[in-house]
């Protein structure tokens, strides 16, 4: 796997626009990890696979500059 993507390690020095840590995907794990803390309900693998799964698609959703609640209800209406 390391040597497969070798030729990208250093793509944040030829573009500008790739970070050159991943700062912005452990904050936003941050939220994850205080929610189920908080909550402390999720003590089963299946409840924290659900919770994962749902907190990474709003995540992933608000970072593509969408709203992930609309983009849900959208799934679950035509299911």
């Amino acid at each position: 796997m390391v040597k497969k993507h070798q030729g990208e390690w250093f793509n944040f020095i030829k573009y500008k626009e790739v970070e050159p840590t991943n700062n912005r995907a452990e904050r936003s794990l941050r939220k994850i990890v205080t929610l189920r803390k908080i909550i402390g309900t999720i003590r089963s693998e299946k409840g924290r696979y659900i919770l994962e799964t749902i907190m990474t698609v709003i995540e992933t959703g608000k970072a593509g500059g969408q709203n992930p609640h609309k983009e849900m209800q959208k799934i679950l209406r035509t299911s």
